[in-house]
């Protein structure tokens, strides 16, 4: 699972942040539908390393 963690991560704030700063500098609207898909992998990577966490913790105690 923490194999998922890092591409997520990367990808999501590559299209959250970057998506923004071009949005704001060369005004281009289109990358406006792309922002969220973004923040959804952010989302995303967030859950998968609570998950992981909850794993490797079960793990232990088991």
């Amino acid at each position: 699972m923490f194999r998922w963690c890092d591409g997520l991560f990367i990808r999501g704030t590559m299209l959250l942040s970057f998506c923004i700063y071009l949005l704001v500098i060369f005004e281009v609207w289109a990358l406006t539908y792309l922002t969220p898909i973004g923040g959804v992998t952010l989302m995303s990577a967030w859950t998968a390393l609570l998950l992981a966490g909850v794993s490797i913790m079960k793990n232990k105690l088991a």
